[in-house]
């Protein structure tokens, strides 16, 4: 599918249920990072457990809807994570 940016593809992501651009992994900062289509949102749960498969110690999760910052998540104390809007 076609954006609206010129020359730009999404792709239908059925896990993130979201149109996705890409998504990277900094093993370092353990932490995440998914661009989305502008204004869509990610399912949360799926958008944690990918990376949780990618790396069990992910400490943090960035997404962008566009160029513009979504929501990030945090891992808590053991296994919670809380989503800053």
């Amino acid at each position: 599918m076609k954006s609206s940016r010129e020359g730009m593809e999404w792709v239908q992501h059925d896990q993130f249920m979201c149109r996705v651009k890409d998504l990277a992994y900094d093993f370092g900062k353990k932490t995440g990072t998914l661009h989305m289509a502008p204004a869509d949102c990610c399912d949360m749960q799926g958008c944690v457990d990918l990376f949780e498969r990618i790396d069990p110690r992910v400490r943090r999760i960035e997404t962008f809807a566009g160029d513009k910052v979504d929501t990030i998540y945090v891992r808590e104390r053991g296994k919670d994570w809380r989503a800053i809007l």
